[in-house]
């Protein structure tokens, strides 16, 4: 198997998905850098990194599901949030 055959086989919408999810571990990545600061921003970038990656990633969303099932405490707020969103 050739490295660039998997490159012939992306369609429009799997190439913006991929580069969806690299701009998503990008901003969780730098969030976590950032964080080490006294700055609000870090948290923030590490917010919208993953949403982005909850978006696009079918592997973050059962993460994310399987944590929320483990620890449904934490995620009490989100799950409340989106409820009354969807109304």
């Amino acid at each position: 198997m050739n490295f660039l055959s998997f490159f012939d086989t992306l369609t429009p919408a799997r190439t913006r998905q991929l580069i969806f999810i690299c701009l998503g571990i990008a901003l969780v990545l730098s969030g976590i850098i950032i964080m080490a600061t006294p700055l609000v921003t870090g948290m923030v970038l590490c917010l919208v990194g993953v949403y982005i990656l909850l978006r696009n990633s079918l592997i973050a969303r059962r993460l994310f599901v399987r944590l929320k099932r483990r620890y449904p405490g934490p995620f009490k707020p989100f799950d409340n949030w989106r409820r009354r969103r969807r109304r």
